[in-house]
């Protein structure tokens, strides 16, 4: 992924970049374009958002960042409703596969 270093457009890939400089490669960048480093996720964590943010320039290198935050009440309701489907559709799969296992 890259980065306009002038209007931190993000993200932006190497075919939006030749579309405005046909020459343009991953090794030979215009002028106002970087590379930005990935970085890994965060390990998901019980009631907390993961989210990409901007990238930060960190000693002249464009570095993928990440935001950790907790969920809101909002977010909160929605995996609950999620996990409560979840289980009545794990149980219902139970269900099935217990009755093919006593009719075999």
């Amino acid at each position: 992924m890259f980065i306009n270093t002038i209007t931190k457009e993000y993200p932006r890939f190497i075919g939006d970049i030749q579309l405005l400089h046909p020459n343009a490669t991953e090794n030979d960048l215009p002028d106002g374009w970087a590379l930005v480093v990935e970085t890994p996720k965060p390990e998901y964590q019980e009631g907390k958002a993961i989210y990409e943010i901007a990238p930060k320039e960190v000693g002249g290198v464009w570095t993928q960042q990440w935001n950790v935050r907790d969920f809101n009440a909002e977010e909160l309701e929605i995996h609950r409703k999620n996990d409560k489907k979840v289980g009545e559709f794990l149980a219902k799969l139970k269900a099935v596969q217990e009755e093919e296992i006593a009719n075999s």
